[in-house]
């Protein structure tokens, strides 16, 4: 009896007997304390005890499997429910019993099982499964922002932040925001220095579950947030560098912080996901403005040299609009200044994956020649084969013209 009682007891689970025939019911305590109460608060106890914590909605369910078990269709009762705890939120349990014995004419009579409480997976597939539908459908700052509404009203928190690391890695840019049930005004940034957050970024999951001002007490925005408990998860991205934090803070201390915990690891690889992408489009469109903006005349072409865009530069060189070359190759510009041993020596370069940089004469549209640098260089897919060239040019029209005028001033002066 006494290994019994200590096998029940390490696995922390409710147990429960059930007198079908009179109503008795005989809970332990952890039966009790899974609802918030002590079994003397619950007394007097019976089977009505039971039926008034249970969600209405999960009694008829309930009530098939009991009787199912009870008629010998199946040989367990197995039933997840919800009931109502004592601070009047929702825990999910899982029961699990069988009836053991009979009255002398046949009638089911004593029912024994166990109670436990599976809040804890029940939030962890309500999370998993927002990831895959709800998560999935959104990205950018509507993601951010749905993720930290959810942590922030799933766990009970004053606040969530999302923040990825800018610079120098001593600051983080806030990219989603949840403070006491409205979305914080973007941008904010913070530094790491004397603040939890530098305990948590690059390193582990961290948890202070309450006295965090008294912790860091030179941190003055934990202070004005009237934070007392904070726990954050650290983000990396996909070869392992940095890439910020999830945190949790709340006014008062933090009770349950293993759901936190275990909703942080489901959320925190989309996030960091999230964050790379959301990075690499803002590289993407640096680049982009960088290229649009430049002076030299850049286009890109496909392995086959069809052309597939064209900057303003080279409109403003060549004559030819961005749609009038986009299709063509650059034999557009060919102005039989070089032969076809050049070209073709010029191909096997950029083909075997080598930059090609030299001078060519090409022609504009309206048939007038100019003398430019070319450089075209290869660009790789991952698996090292060439997929695109780019080709940069600078116009050296006015460099030669000013050569030119500079010679002849040199003649006339002797």
């Amino acid at each position: 009896k006494q290994r019994l009682g200590n096998i029940i007891e390490g696995t922390d689970v409710g147990t429960w007997e059930w007198n079908i025939q009179t109503g008795e019911v005989i809970f332990n305590e952890r039966w009790a304390e899974i609802v918030g109460y002590t079994l003397e608060e619950l007394a007097p106890i019976s089977i009505d005890t039971w039926l008034g914590l249970t969600h209405p909605d999960d009694l008829k369910v309930s009530d098939e499997l009991l009787e199912k078990n009870f008629t010998g269709e199946i040989d367990y009762y197995e039933c997840e429910t919800r009931m109502r705890h004592k601070n009047g939120e929702w825990v999910w349990v899982l029961d699990r019993g069988k009836v053991m014995s009979y009255t002398d004419d046949g009638k089911v009579l004593w029912m024994y099982g166990t109670h436990q409480d599976i809040t804890d997976r029940k939030q962890q597939e309500k999370a998993l499964n927002q990831l895959s539908t709800t998560f999935s459908a959104v990205s950018g700052e509507v993601f951010f922002s749905n993720v930290v509404k959810h942590l922030a009203t799933t766990l009970g928190m004053d606040y969530a932040i999302i923040g990825e690391l800018m610079g120098e890695k001593d600051r983080i840019n806030v990219v989603g925001g949840y403070a006491k049930g409205q979305a914080m005004a973007l941008p904010f940034q913070y530094d790491l220095a004397d603040n939890p957050c530098k305990n948590v970024v690059g390193q582990s999951f961290c948890i202070c579950p309450s006295g965090a001002q008294q912790q860091y007490p030179n941190d003055q925005l934990l202070a004005e947030m009237g934070v007392d408990g904070f726990m954050g998860a650290p983000l990396f991205g996909s070869a392992g560098q940095p890439l910020g934090i999830i945190l949790l803070m709340h006014s008062e201390p933090i009770e349950n912080p293993k759901v936190a915990e275990s909703l942080f690891k489901i959320f925190s690889a989309r996030v960091s996901a999230e964050i790379e992408r959301k990075q690499a489009e803002e590289t993407v469109r640096k680049l982009s403005s960088a290229i649009e903006q430049a002076g030299e005349s850049v286009i890109i072409t496909d392995r086959r040299g069809i052309i597939e865009y064209a900057n303003p530069a080279f409109t403003r060189v060549t004559g030819y609009s961005a749609e009038e070359a986009i299709g063509q190759t650059p034999r557009l510009l060919k102005s039989g200044n070089q032969d076809a041993a050049f070209y073709k020596a010029m191909w096997k370069t950029i083909t075997d994956g080598e930059v090609w940089h030299g001078k060519v004469i090409d022609k504009r549209k309206d048939g007038s020649f100019y003398p430019a640098m070319l450089t075209i260089s290869p660009i790789f897919n991952p698996s090292g084969d060439v997929v695109y060239f780019v080709g940069t040019q600078s116009d050296l029209s006015e460099i030669e013209d000013m050569e030119q005028r500079f010679h002849q001033a040199q003649k006339m002066e002797a």
